[in-house]
């Protein structure tokens, strides 16, 4: 038991570190939820990562909807590269 919490504390450490408040990410395929209004080709802001791993976003469409990383399919934009 004490393992997997080392390891989940070494995930979280990660994605935070890979995802810090400020990344730029843009969606590359449609979310599995059925109620979002994202579409591929979205892009937002990383606002944090939440103890579970999601990636908490603030989308350019005003949208707040999580990225799951294990699930949704997105990609980081590098330093100024534009969205489209």
């Amino acid at each position: 038991m004490k393992l997997m919490q080392n390891m989940s504390r070494a995930y979280l450490a990660l994605l935070r570190g890979l995802y810090s408040k400020g990344t730029r990410v843009k969606l590359t395929a449609l979310m599995h939820d059925p109620y979002s209004t994202l579409k591929p080709g979205d892009c937002g802001s990383i606002t944090g990562v939440d103890d579970a791993g999601n990636l908490m976003v603030d989308w350019d469409n005003g949208s707040r909807l999580n990225l799951l990383p294990d699930v949704d399919s997105f990609r980081k934009l590098e330093g100024g590269e534009p969205p489209a």
